[in-house]
């Protein structure tokens, strides 16, 4: 790159610069935020941990016990509980304290996504760019994270992805096998983080067998499932059934083909459609014209992402996040595209002027880099999205102390909860059901996925103590819309108490109390 361009570049780096650092402020301001779920049903996320902290399995037969699914595997969680282990406060180290953990999960996950950050600013480094322009190339890994990164395990799993892909990069250069080993364990890890990380080992072995690196390939799928297998085994102490039923089953959701349209003109994949198009003129081009091997590499990338994205999007629920990895390789292979041959390439010309890839791949980064930051801080200050309620904390904290000073809930006595907020997790050694939402989805799915008949029996003869509802929408019921199966017989159950905003029912094997 000549002095010229990068004077006249200037502009664009303080612009990048600017956005990253709004929102790394408002990524700073939110971890300390009281908010139960800031995207991505965090209470889930939460009560995981939880029970790790408990001593308790973080895997457990859905249809018994506490009636609750984990879907995702368990790195994430036992990392987090590891790290809460080593607080000296009581109440940190036996998951009670709900919003301390939210702070650490947060903390973490920004770390994460920083050093995200950094193996890009790596991966851009090796076309021989300078570390500070490396590093400004590398600070929209950040802003286009969604909300799903910022206390879930989302986090670790994509700095894990782009470490296993910066390994085989290293390997294609200096062909050393300790680079296959260490892309086969940051795989490996990625997958046991969550169970989309299969994309990064499907991306690096068809790179492998497309240079015909056969043995290379076989090493590399073995040390990947050995890795997997011990890290599983290591957390989850052999009890395969109950991982398969949370880590398998529990992704059950149903398929739903609308998405396939959702992700071209929903308000939130709009900003992405340009690096649809960017991704495939970049693929398009280089199939004749590019030769570098790196580029290559972030280019396959790029299609398995896209590809995967749209394929396992089809699943209810999915959102925008599922193009994450897709953007970040888009975003670490622009550097080469603006410098080189191909962003010379002419797509059409238009009253004389010509039109190439370099300037879609502007049009594009800049659409995509100011739609997610100004849509951060529209959330965060405009629409307020992001709620600071720590009343919320403190209320659903009053009717714990309520419960254990008054009432004198005991061990094995289950409260069922008609609203989220924070309340499984503040009543995670009582609660049942406490991950309705995966419940609901899976059921509506395939009624016969998980069976509930026993639960349905004892519902209403005692095995659920309590009902807790909004006294606003005072229905003990009101979760039958969702869960079907959930119908509590009013006859048995009796209004005890209003607690801090709270209706307390009580079940009575008369209805008399």
């Amino acid at each position: 790159m000549n002095r010229t361009s990068m004077k006249s570049l200037k502009p664009i780096y303080i612009y990048i610069a600017a956005l990253f650092l709004i929102t790394l402020f408002i990524r700073i301001l939110l971890i300390n935020y009281y908010d139960f779920n800031l995207g991505g049903i965090e209470p889930n996320v939460i009560y995981g941990i939880q029970r790790i902290l408990l001593g308790q399995p973080l895997y457990q037969d859905p249809s018994a016990g506490s009636y609750a699914i984990i879907q995702y595997t368990p790195f994430w969680y036992y990392l987090i509980a590891g790290i809460a282990k080593l607080m000296s406060h009581d109440n940190y180290r036996q998951g009670l304290d709900v919003q301390g953990l939210y702070v650490l999960c947060r903390v973490v996950a920004l770390i994460f996504n920083l050093l995200t950050a950094g193996v890009c600013m790596l991966i851009i480094r090796r076309w021989g760019i300078s570390w500070l322009r490396s590093l400004v190339f590398a600070m929209p890994s950040l802003m286009v994270l969604t909300v799903h990164y910022y206390t879930r395990g989302d986090s670790m799993h994509l700095f894990l992805f782009v470490a296993a892909i910066y390994a085989y990069i290293c390997y294609q250069e200096k062909r050393k096998l300790l680079h296959v080993i260490s892309a086969a364990l940051f795989s490996a890890a990625c997958i046991m983080t969550k169970q989309s990380g299969v994309l990064v080992a499907g991306i690096i072995s068809i790179g492998f067998f497309a240079d015909r690196k056969y043995d290379v390939a076989l090493l590399y799928v073995a040390c990947l499932a050995l890795f997997s297998w011990g890290i599983a085994r290591s957390f989850n102490q052999g009890d395969w059934y109950t991982f398969y039923q949370n880590t398998v089953l529990g992704l059950k959701n149903g398929i739903d083909l609308s998405f396939l349209y959702t992700i071209f003109i929903s308000q939130f994949f709009l900003d992405m459609v340009p690096c649809y198009i960017l991704g495939g003129l970049m693929i398009f081009i280089a199939m004749k014209k590019v030769a570098d091997k790196t580029y290559q590499t972030l280019l396959l990338g790029m299609a398995c992402s896209w590809l995967f994205a749209v394929i396992t999007g089809l699943k209810i629920g999915s959102s925008n996040n599922y193009f994450t990895e897709f953007l970040i390789l888009l975003l670490v292979s622009l550097p080469y595209l603006l410098y080189n041959e191909q962003g010379k390439h002419v797509l059409f010309t238009y009253l004389g002027k010509k039109a190439t890839t370099r300037v879609v791949a502007y049009i594009a980064f800049f659409i995509l880099i100011t739609s997610k930051t100004s849509g951060l801080f529209t959330a965060m200050y405009i629409e307020k999205n992001f709620k600071n309620d720590k009343k919320e904390y403190t209320n659903d904290q009053m009717l714990y102390e309520y419960f254990r000073n008054v009432l004198n809930i005991r061990s094995g006595e289950y409260v069922f909860f008609t609203e989220r907020r924070y309340l499984d997790n503040v009543f995670v050694n009582y609660s049942i059901m406490p991950t309705k939402d995966v419940v609901a989805q899976t059921y509506s799915a395939n009624k016969t996925t998980f069976d509930y008949s026993g639960l349905i029996k004892k519902m209403n003869l005692g095995l659920i103590k309590y009902i807790i509802t909004d006294k606003r929408r005072d229905d003990i019921n009101i979760c039958a819309d969702s869960l079907p199966f959930i119908w509590f017989d009013k006859d048995r159950f009796r209004l005890i108490a209003h607690v801090s905003g709270y209706s307390i029912y009580k079940w009575s094997p008369t209805g008399v109390l």
